[in-house]
């Protein structure tokens, strides 16, 4: 058993925070009685190892073309799929579970990783098995930046921009400006 993994920062606040190496950690053996035995429990390890090692059935597992292949270019740790209510994206693990300040990586839309695939692999649609030959793995590194590392060796850079203001429309840009103008002449228009 380990003691101190957490501790309060602050007496007032009581918030609880993860021991980083601010304060001693204790290592405590043999201190509770055993519910089983040290080989019962081996035991049940390796039944739980073998059991995991199984295949998993297709129709159980989730399956997405980019899974397994993402990798953070800031901490190394592979990209998760999540769904926002708009979309599906793509998050460094370590910043879902830890949060962005353990990792500052960057989501990616798979809407974006579909396009630089097509844009690397020089194809108008997504071509799953097209691309699980030809791509080993993809890095995302800041400032927007995907590095395709390719099975022949090479290595394929694709940068992309999220800017809200590429997206809007000229009517939707034109529509913005008529409510800017309005409020300030203190006459709100709603349309």
């Amino acid at each position: 058993m380990i003691l101190q993994k957490t501790f309060r920062d602050n007496h007032l606040t009581k918030r609880k925070v993860i021991n980083t190496g601010e304060l001693d950690r204790y290592i405590v053996k043999n201190n509770h009685e055993a519910i089983i035995s040290h080989e019962v429990f081996a035991e049940a390890e390796r039944v739980r190892k073998a059991k995991s090692l199984q295949k998993v059935s297709p129709s159980i597992q989730n399956q997405y073309a980019f899974k397994g292949m993402m990798r953070c270019g800031i901490c190394g740790r592979a990209y998760v799929r999540k769904t926002t209510p708009s979309k599906y994206i793509w998050k460094c693990s370590l910043s879902v579970t830890k949060g962005k300040d353990t990792c500052a990586s960057k989501q990616v839309p798979d809407s974006i990783i579909i396009e630089a695939s097509n844009r690397i692999l020089n194809k108008t649609d997504f071509d799953e098995k097209q691309f699980n030959s030809k791509v080993k793995a993809i890095e995302v590194m800041p400032e927007h930046r995907l590095i395709f590392h390719m099975k022949d060796g090479l290595n394929k850079e694709y940068l992309w921009q999220t800017s809200r203001s590429d997206s809007w429309t000229n009517e939707m840009k034109e529509q913005a400006r008529i409510r800017a103008i309005n409020q300030m002449k203190g006459r709100v228009q709603h349309g």
